[in-house]
């Protein structure tokens, strides 16, 4: 919305962990090893913070992996890709936990279709609290945390700009994300575009979903890349903004809003009306059993007692999308209804 595992963020010749060999100087000894295919529930237990209910995970398919990762980018590895994908998909998202709270159903689903799923994340989320309130780098510990979200989410690659946290408030960085020239980051997502041989490109409104400068930073950079290639079917991550006020559980993405307000960012309604969102995703059991089990991965920004409440999937089981140019990996989803 650590210590040495900073360089997963901001070393650029960072190794990937695996279980080759190569070490990963930015690993943490007790999470240097990523989970195979058919580990997942198994070895998800004692990866994520507490211990997630075994309910949760049963039905969920651990994506395959590869090891295709630019070499000049920051980078973390995850999990080995189908021979042969029927589609690549990048997905470009503000802070870690972004990814989940909007796309994380969706990403699955592409994922155990066959689809070859990448994630960029274009900054820290350093400046985000700290809910264990222990003075930890919370960058750091969110690099873990993104991590271990995307496995369970069946990442194929996960990639990391590099860029600050812009934050609601206060002096920026000079590295913030929002400080940033658009074409600088549009040309880091360009290129991983172009290795990914992407058919499919998803960022945000042109609000940013809510008005966070890293949010808006990232639809600019985005958007910039659809318009210079016109072959891709390009979505952008929103929410229903009328829809989200009736429902029994408060989506994170009001309290963001709410915290943007306070902060004097515009006060404007999240997301989009219904009438500019063209598709949503209504998330299947595996693929919400997923989802949630990403979202307590983030338990350093996401209130674990906000996910024991009952009905979630009233405010996370869809997730909604706008479309530029021809229908494509995501429509494929909602008109296979998998």
């Amino acid at each position: 919305m650590g210590g040495k595992s900073s360089n997963l963020v901001e070393n650029s010749e960072a190794v990937p962990c695996d279980r080759t060999g190569v070490p990963h100087a930015a690993c943490d000894d007790d999470h240097g090893d990523l989970l195979l295919p058919g580990e997942l529930p198994g070895e998800l237990p004692g990866k994520l913070p507490g211990k997630l209910p075994g309910e949760l995970l049963s039905g969920l398919t651990p994506a395959p992996t590869d090891r295709f990762l630019p070499p000049e980018f920051p980078r973390m590895s995850v999990l080995p890709v189908s021979p042969a994908p029927t589609r690549s998909v990048v997905f470009v998202h503000a802070h870690p936990d972004d990814e989940t709270i909007f796309t994380g159903a969706v990403m699955h689903a592409l994922a155990r279709g066959g689809a070859r799923v990448t994630l960029v994340v274009a900054t820290d989320g350093q400046a985000g609290q700290d809910l264990a309130g222990e003075g930890r780098h919370v960058g750091s510990v969110r690099a873990r945390e993104l991590e271990r979200a995307a496995e369970v989410l069946g990442v194929h690659e996960l990639v990391t700009l590099g860029w600050a946290d812009s934050g609601l408030g206060g002096v920026q960085p000079d590295h913030a994300l929002a400080r940033q020239p658009v074409a600088t980051v549009a040309s880091q997502i360009g290129a991983i575009v172009a290795r990914a041989g992407a058919d499919t490109l998803v960022g945000y409104d042109e609000g940013g979903i809510y008005p966070h400068p890293d949010h808006v930073a990232v639809h600019r950079s985005v958007a910039e890349v659809a318009r210079s290639r016109p072959e891709l079917t390009y979505y952008e991550a929103t929410v229903d903004a009328e829809g989200l006020r009736d429902r029994a559980v408060r989506h994170l993405v009001l309290g963001a809003n709410d915290a943007a307000g306070r902060a004097g960012l515009p006060s404007v309604p999240v997301g989009l009306p219904a009438s500019r969102i063209v598709t949503h995703y209504q998330a299947g059991t595996a693929d919400f059993a997923a989802k949630l089990a990403a979202l307590q991965a983030h338990s350093s920004q996401i209130d674990p007692a906000h996910l024991q409440q009952d009905d979630l999937r009233s405010a996370y089981g869809v997730e909604w999308f706008t479309r530029t140019g021809p229908a494509g990996a995501i429509d494929e989803l909602v008109t296979a209804g998998v």
